[in-house]
Order: structure tokens, then C-alpha cells, then sequence
């Protein structure tokens, strides 16, 4: 049964108290900033909602965690509502932080399966204090055709509702063929009994609208009236929030996302979750706008501020409008500034009830950067600059194609060839030249200008103009055919792909790792290959040990065969004027791949007395934890069968994280933490008991799951120096490639993510400084996401400006995150990168309150004083400005 909330003044009690003894502590869990958002939590979270807003890697998921733990504590229940593929991470930071939680609920399947059996240890979910639910639960796809039990617990509900308070069933529901599904029969049982026992009126009213509102009769045993949009939908989903019980805290993490009424996270909030007598909505986003400022109003809508309070943020066009007055004429117009001001305090005092922002000046690391000499701005330890290609450096034969590309998109018509119109519009980053190539030679019948006569001449004659147009695009399709076929090695000779590869090698080189963003997979994919297959033939040319027997693929491959590795290679070898010539490639791996192999087979000898030795380094008590259990398990396997597949992929997976193959380079308690890292990786935490450890008989079955897994990933022998992470990779292996990526030594040395699969949630920090944006987002707030990948408290940069605080290095010297862009000038690349800055700027001004980083530049003293006043004058919505710690 569910305890009473003992309200938010006790929350606020308790959290100014874990403040004051994180104050006091030697190795505090919570830093200064941390603290000073939850005492203004304490303040604030009484009266309404609240968005923490800090900026990325500012460690907002922390303060979201010791708010759950305390209303907790308080006798309060917690949801916490995370986007797809962030459940592992949010079970970690909630295990951390002292909350035990079930399995990230996903699925109407998984929300049946806590009334599987009465012995199962899985409680109903209205037992438990705190929920993960993932953003997407709620798309279920209902209809005609569905089973019944994905629909049946809403007629369940109403008549064992029925049963319990007037003491009869209703008509036709016993023996009724489509409610005898036992796990939705023991959800409504146990319901229904907790809606009676229980104090609450709350879920009771609910259940008792729910039984009077939605008619008894047959039409509720057909799939289509559940289907979304149709009204019985609606019942359905608060069926199931009533299943889910009331909660007092609903923590929506990445709040910006899915802003729509009818998505499927808007429904979960407004539908689903049934909110207690006190309930607070907490929004954990960096970017609650992105690049319109009407955004603020469903940001707020997001934690609930009712349409009256939202008169007051009447305060935001007026601020945006002074803004754009501002940087018109900020050093000749008194007016513009006085009009500023005037509109910063107006904009601050409507926003700050309902919005916590730290900025990257109150990071430690960033803030004695800062402090170190004459900075342009908060931002200056970043590094953002351009990686050009210029069209007139081009070869003839790709200058003819993007000038055929231009001349393609402005003679042809959406309607004749839709293909040509894109291309003009993705020609810089490789995905019209994707698309093009992966489409047949167009030539005599299949050209667009020839195609769109036939087909005219079928239904009426042309106008000689049209005619001539359409003869025009014929030719300059010739043009770009017959230039494409010039240029030798299709997509692996891209501009754009070749300049991204020259840069991400420079910084390699430099002993640094690289995080590439991109949108579209077969650039990507073309990035990666390329990167592979120059890193192969340096390894050859260098007498370095490279993990393949041979190169995959038919040797005469075409340049857009995606199953052979030849196509890059060739490529590869003319850019850089390999020595080995291409036929004693497959030769020279072989004669490596030898020595390679001796190598690894002395590891496998070794391993398991490494891992033993490393295993008594870390003292543990329990020998129930995962990593010591599954060991456990992996001893006794390899002591029955020593030639087992199992001890090879560990073997290769370790020697990954560690960096070596020799087993004398690092020291056991090196092996044995690899060993746990690849656990945590490859594990969910639904392989675990709640207390998260592992029995005997659940290692004996999960090490199955995970050598299946780890073949997954390290099952066949290819180049590992560059990885793509898209749509496409399952979850254990982003997991894999993510604590390879965090470990300076280990493979890979590039990642290269996919925009949507990256950007958001995932920490590349704690080995990577550099970031490269391949292809251009239109939308700020994600490229903000991207670079906060490795701009987070704990990162590898932080590390390095430690390492120059201590030599006592130049401050020209020390390091800053570097973000590189690279742009095929000339194109509508460039065009989306200019409209993309115009967004960013934009968005600084609002939520950085950096309103004139492009006019400081180079200023006079005047100028300064004026531009320190309206830095001064700027928006703040920090707790540190209020003296909250």
C-alpha cells in the first residue's frame, strides 16, 4: 500500500539538509552548482513545476536523481520518463544515487509481465516508489486485428470493478472469449483490490468514472475503438496509468522532445500518468527552445503551467524584438539599449519560477579557463572553425558535377526527376551523390529529360519551349553521368568525405580521438570505410599488426558495392600512393594476421589467471556482483572446454579496452576493470536481481546472452580504427563501442554517429576533445547536444587543462574542445550552415544571454564598457545569482 506524501515542505527540508552535508563532506557527490539547483528546487518546486535547463554535461540528471530519492523518502512516487535507449543509463545514475527500479517499462508487454505469476518477484507496478517508463510506451498500435489482450484490460477493469462494488458481473462478461487472458485478469484483480484498500479518493473517483462513463455492451471486445484517435483510446490509456498508480514527481527527461499534443510523450503525460493531489512535473533539457522562441509555451506546458500563469511570459517576443534592435545599433542608440534592458529584466522575472539554467561559466574547468586572460566570451574554450572545400580546387571532373548539379536543378521540375531536384540540395554532403549513384547510369531512355518527353508525347504534345527545357536537362544529365564516371572511386572521392578524412587523420595523429556527427548513413558508412581502409594500408606499409586475414569482398567489386571492403581500398590506396601494390594486400594480412594470432593465443593462455589476479585486487565482499558471478561462470566453461568460442571474443574484447594483446602491458587490476566495463556494457540492467547482483543459475543462463552477444559485435575479423553508430546498431553494441570509445587506448579511434543515435544522453567525454560535424543540422539545440557529447563535467579536456595548470603552460597553450565543420562552399551546404549560425545566435541570446558575440569583436574602450553593461543587463536564471547554494 502506498504511503502517505508527507508534502513538499518536507522535501525541501530534506533536500537543505543533503545540502549542507555535501557542503561539509571531503568527496562531495553534489558539486557547488549542483547544490545551489537543489536548494532553489527546495524554494521553487512548492508552488509549480520546474525546467532545469543547464547546459549539456552540467550534471542535471544528478540534481534530478537526489530530488526522486527525497520525495521518496518523503512517502512520494517518482516517474521518470526517458527517450529510447537511455534506460540503461538513467538505472545506472538512479542506482548511484540510492533508488532501486525495475525494468524500464516499454511495452504493453512489459507492462504485463509484473502479474505473470504470484511467485514471480516482480511487484505490480502501483508497488513501486519509482517508475522508468520509456517516452515512446504509449505507441501502441491497436486495430481490428490485434490480440485482445492488448486491449482487454479496460473492459477487465469495469467488470471486476463491477463485481467487487455491486456484487455482480455485467452481462456477457463471464466466459466471454476475449477476456480470459490470465495476465490481464490478475493486473484488473490486484487493481481494483488496491483501489478498494487504498486511502486514496484519487484513484478511486478515476476507476468509478471509468465504470459509469464507458458503456458496458460489445462493442468493447472489438480491437478498432482502441485504435488512437477513437475514444475508447483515451479510456484505455488511463486504464493504465490507473495500473501504474498515482505519482507525486514526473521527471521528463529530454523535455524538448516530441512537443506535438498527440505524440506519444505528450499522451503519456496528459493521459497515462495519473498525477497525485501535489503532483510536480521536473524538465530536464538544455535546450527548452530551439529555434522558435514560441517554443517556450510548450516547454512550460511540458511541466504544467496552467494557461494563466503563461500571460506573464507575454515578456519573450518583446525581448527578442529587443535583441534585434540591440544588434542593429547597440553602440549608437541609447534608446536600443534602454529598451534592452528594460526587456532582459521583464523576460528574467517571467521566467525564473519556472526555470533553473548554469551556465558553462560555472563549470570549474571552464571557469578558470576563463580566468586565465583576455577571453572573447563564456564560450571561448571552444574552438569552432571551418573545414572548406573549395569548388574551384576541385578536379575538372568534379567541378563539371556540381556545376551539372546546379545547372540539372534549375531546368528540370519536381515532377520530371525528383532525384536531380534533391541532388542540387544535398550535393555537399554526399547524399544526392548517393542517391544518383545508387540509381542505374541514366543514358537513352532512362535520362529525365527523355523519360519526361516520352511520357508527355503519350498524353499531349510539348510547347517547344518545354521541349527544349526538357532537351536542356537531357544534356546536362549527360554531363553529370559522364562526370561521375570520370571521377574514379563514386562516393569515396567525395570533396566533402575526402576533407573530413584529411582532418580527423590530423587530429589522430595527434594522439587524440574524434566524434564525427553526420545525418545521412551511406556518406557515413563511406566515411567509415575510408577511414578503415587507410588506417589498414598504413598498418601494412608501417609493419603494425592489423586485425584481418584478408580483405572482404569481391576483389573487382563496383564503387557502390556495400559488401566489399575493396571499393575503399582502392580508393584508399590512390589517395595515398600506397606502396603495396593491391594484389599483395590479401598476402601481406595473412603473413600479419599470423604473428597477430601468436600474440592473442598467449593472451587467451593468460587470461583467466589475469582476471583472477585483478578480481583479489578489488576486495569485494559479494560474490553475487555481475562481473564476479559471470566470471564465476566463464571460469567453469573454459575449465571444461579451453578452446571455447567465449574466451576468444572476450579475449578480443578485452584487448580492445586495454589496448594490448600482451598480457605483460598492463597490470591485472588493468584486465579485471576492463573485464567489468565490458559487463556493464554488454548487460541490461534487466539481466539483474533489483539489488543488482546475479545468482548462480542467472549467470549460468546470461553468459549465453552475452557470448551471443559479444559475437554480435566481435564475431568476425575487420578493422575496428573507425566505428559507425546509426538507427541500425543494437543496443549492446553502442554500449560495446561507447566504453571503448571512453578509454584513451582502445579502439576505436573515430566514432562516427548518426545525428539522431548520438546526440543526446550518450557520454563520449572522458577520451575525446574533438568533435566533427560532417553534415549540418538546421536545428542549434541539437548541435548543442552534439558537442555536449564531450563537453561534460569529468571530460578529457578538463583533464588536459589540469595537466597544464601543473606545468605551468603558456595560456595560448592549453588546450579547448575543438568542433570542426566542414562545408562544401559553394553549395546549399553552405547556405544551411549560414542559416544554422543565424538559429545558434539566437538561441545564445536567450538562453546564454551572449546577445552580441559577433559585434565584441575587436571593440574600443568605449565599446567594452557599453558591451560589459549589457552582458551585465543580460537574462540570468541561475541559482548561483540568487546566493542558493
Amino acid at each position: 500500500m502506498k504511503t502517505e506524501f508527507k508534502g513538499w515542505g518536507a522535501v525541501a527540508v530534506a533536500l537543505r539538509k543533503r545540502c549542507a552535508e555535501e557542503a561539509m563532506a571531503d568527496e562531495p557527490w553534489l558539486n557547488d552548482g549542483q547544490r545551489a539547483n537543489l536548494c532553489a528546487i527546495a524554494e521553487r518546486m512548492p508552488n509549480n513545476g520546474l525546467i532545469i535547463a543547464d547546459e549539456v554535461g552540467m550534471g542535471k540528471t544528478r540534481v534530478a536523481v537526489t530530488v526522486a530519492r527525497y520525495v521518496k523518502e518523503c512517502g512520494g512516487r517518482v516517474a521518470v520518463l526517458v527517450p529510447p535507449g537511455l534506460g540503461y543509463q538513467w538505472q545506472t545514475e538512479l542506482k548511484e544515487g540510492g533508488l532501486t527500479v525495475p525494468p524500464v517499462l516499454r511495452s504493453l508487454w512489459g507492462f504485463f509481465e509484473a502479474w505473470k505469476s504470484a511467485e514471480d518477484s516482480l511487484k505490480p507496478w502501483f508497488e513501486e516508489p519509482v517508475l522508468l517508463i520509456s517516452h515512446v510506451f504509449t505507441n501502441w498500435r491497436l486495430g481490428e486485428e490485434s490480440a485482445a489482450w492488448r486491449w482487454a484490460l479496460l473492459p477487465e477493469l469495469i467488470a471486476q470493478w463491477r463485481i467487487k462494488t455491486d456484487g455482480r458481473s455485467p452481462r456477457d462478461y463471464k466466459n466471454h472469449l476475449k477476456l480470459n487472458d490470465v495476465w490481464v485478469k490478475a493486473a484488473a484483480d490486484s487493481i481494483t483490490a488496491q483501489i478498494m484498500d487504498s486511502r486514496s479518493s484519487l484513484e478511486h473517483d478515476l476507476m468509478e468514472a471509468m465504470s459509469h462513463e464507458v458503456v458496458w455492451g460489445r462493442h468493447l471486445f472489438a480491437g478498432d475503438i482502441y485504435a488512437r484517435g477513437e475514444d475508447h483510446r483515451i479510456w484505455l490509456e488511463r486504464a493504465v496509468g490507473l495500473s501504474l498508480g498515482a505519482v507525486d514527481l514526473i521527471i521528463v527527461d529530454e523535455a524538448h522532445k516530441s512537443r506535438g499534443e498527440g505524440s506519444g510523450l505528450s499522451r503519456l503525460l496528459e493521459r497515462v500518468i495519473l498525477h497525485g493531489r501535489q503532483a510536480r512535473r521536473m524538465g530536464l533539457t538544455a535546450t527548452p527552445i530551439e529555434i522558435d522562441v514560441e517554443q517556450w509555451t510548450s516547454s512550460l506546458e511540458r511541466i504544467g503551467v496552467a494557461h494563466a500563469q503563461k500571460v506573464k511570459v507575454d515578456a519573450i517576443l518583446p525581448y527578442m524584438k529587443a535583441i534585434d534592435m540591440l544588434r542593429q545599433s547597440w553602440r549608437s542608440s541609447p534608446g536600443a539599449r534602454r529598451q534592452f534592458y528594460e526587456a532582459a529584466r521583464a523576460f528574467e522575472q517571467a521566467l525564473s519560477p519556472y526555470i533553473l539554467r548554469r551556465g558553462k561559466g560555472e563549470d570549474e574547468a571552464v571557469a578558470r579557463f576563463l580566468s586565465l586572460g583576455e577571453r572573447e566570451g563564456i564560450h571561448d574554450y571552444r574552438h569552432v572553425s571551418r573545414v572548406n572545400v573549395h569548388p574551384m580546387k576541385l578536379d575538372a571532373h568534379w567541378r563539371q558535377a556540381l556545376f551539372a548539379a546546379e545547372a540539372l536543378s534549375v531546368t528540370t521540375r519536381h515532377s520530371d526527376d525528383s532525384v536531380a531536384q534533391r541532388l542540387r540540395l544535398t550535393l555537399g554532403n554526399g547524399h544526392g551523390i548517393a542517391a544518383w549513384l545508387d540509381t542505374p547510369l541514366r543514358n537513352g531512355k532512362n535520362d529525365p529529360g527523355t523519360e519526361s518527353l516520352d511520357s508527355a508525347s503519350e498524353h499531349q504534345a510539348l510547347t517547344p519551349r518545354d521541349q527544349k527545357r526538357l532537351q536542356r536537362a537531357a544534356w546536362w544529365t549527360e554531363c553529370l553521368n559522364t562526370s561521375l564516371r570520370a571521377s574514379s572511386h563514386g562516393l569515396y572521392s567525395h570533396p566533402a568525405i575526402f576533407r573530413a578524412v584529411q582532418e580527423i587523420e590530423k587530429w589522430v595523429g595527434k594522439d587524440e580521438k574524434v566524434l564525427v556527427f553526420g545525418r545521412f548513413t551511406k556518406p557515413m558508412q563511406a566515411l567509415v570505410n575510408l577511414l578503415n581502409a587507410r588506417a589498414m594500408l598504413r598498418h601494412l606499409e608501417e609493419g603494425r599488426p592489423w586485425p584481418q586475414s584478408k580483405a572482404h569482398g569481391d576483389v573487382d567489386a563496383s564503387d557502390t558495392d556495400v559488401n566489399s571492403e575493396w571499393p575503399a581500398i582502392r580508393a584508399a590506396h590512390d589517395q595515398m600512393n600506397c606502396g603495396i601494390a593491391l594484389e599483395q594486400i590479401d598476402a601481406r594480412l595473412e603473413d600479419q594476421y599470423r604473428k597477430l594470432e601468436n600474440a592473442r593465443e598467449r593472451l587467451r593462455t593468460n587470461l583467466i589467471r589475469l582476471l583472477a589476479e585483478g578480481q583479489e585486487c578489488k576486495n569485494e565482499k559479494s560474490s553475487r556482483t555481475p562481473a564476479r558471478a559471470l566470471f564465476t561462470r566463464f571460469k567453469e566453461i573454459n575449465k571444461r572446454n579451453y578452446k571455447h568460442e567465449s574466451l576468444n571474443l572476450v579475449a578480443r574484447a578485452l584487448a580492445d579496452y586495454v589496448g594490448t594483446t600482451s598480457p605483460e602491458a598492463a597490470q591485472p587490476a588493468e584486465w579485471w576493470n576492463s573485464f567489468e566495463d565490458m559487463v556493464r556494457a554488454v548487460c541490461d540492467h534487466d539481466d539483474f536481481d533489483e539489488d543488482g547482483s546475479v545468482s548462480d543459475e542467472q549467470a549460468q543462463d546470461l553468459w549465453s546472452d552475452i557470448s551471443e552477444r559479444l559475437n554480435d559485435d566481435y564475431g568476425s575479423t575487420q578493422g575496428r580504427f573507425a566505428r559507425l553508430m546509426y538507427g541500425n546498431t543494437a543496443m549492446p553494441t553502442r554500449r560495446l563501442i561507447q566504453a571503448a570509445f571512453n578509454r584513451l587506448q582502445s579502439l576505436p579511434q573515430v566514432l562516427v554517429a548518426q545525428s539522431t543515435v548520438g546526440r543526446e544522453g550518450l557520454n563520449l567525454h572522458r577520451a575525446c576533445r574533438i568533435v566533427v560535424l560532417l553534415h549540418h543540422e538546421w536545428n542549434p539545440g541539437v548541435v548543442e547536444q552534439q558537442i555536449g557529447r564531450v563537453d561534460r563535467v569529468g571530460s578529457r579536456w578538463a583533464k588536459l587543462c589540469d595537466e597544464a595548470e601543473a606545468s605551468d603552460k603558456a595560456i595560448e597553450h592549453w588546450p579547448r574542445i575543438e568542433i570542426r565543420s566542414v562545408v562544401f562552399l559553394g553549395t546549399y551546404d553552405a547556405h544551411n550552415l549560414r542559416v544554422l549560425k543565424v538559429r545558434w545566435d539566437n538561441l545564445r541570446a536567450q538562453l546564454h544571454g551572449d546577445v552580441l558575440s559577433e559585434n565584441f569583436q575587436n571593440t574600443d574602450k568605449e565599446g567594452r564598457a557599453m558591451y560589459d553593461e549589457i552582458v551585465k543587463a543580460a537574462p540570468k536564471f541561475s541559482p548561483l545569482c540568487y546566493g542558493l547554494r
